[in-house]
């Protein structure tokens, strides 16, 4: 092996090792945040269930700083289930 072959596969091999850790910020973002954003499929707006999460909401954020849950209101209960299979939120209720 010659040394200018050595010399271009120990710089690809850096080359490698340094853009990791860029494609996974850009596409694993919530790696390297300490708060972790859940998307909540809801019921409609004023609905008994939507009033439940709010309250829960609430505690979760008084006891757990690094969560978060974003409501999302749905129409529906099978609406939000949909939402959910389709990976538009993370979590339904």
């Amino acid at each position: 092996m010659t040394a200018s072959i050595k010399v271009l596969g120990t710089l690809g091999l850096v080359g490698l090792l340094s853009l990791a850790p860029l494609y996974a910020l850009t596409r694993y973002p919530s790696l390297f945040s300490l708060r972790h954003e859940l998307k909540l499929a809801t019921g409609p707006i004023g609905s008994d269930g939507q009033k439940i999460l709010a309250a829960f909401m609430r505690d979760l954020a008084e006891e757990r700083h690094l969560i978060r849950l974003v409501p999302v209101p749905t129409e529906t209960l099978a609406a939000g289930g949909k939402a959910l299979t389709n990976g538009q939120v993370d979590l339904a209720g």
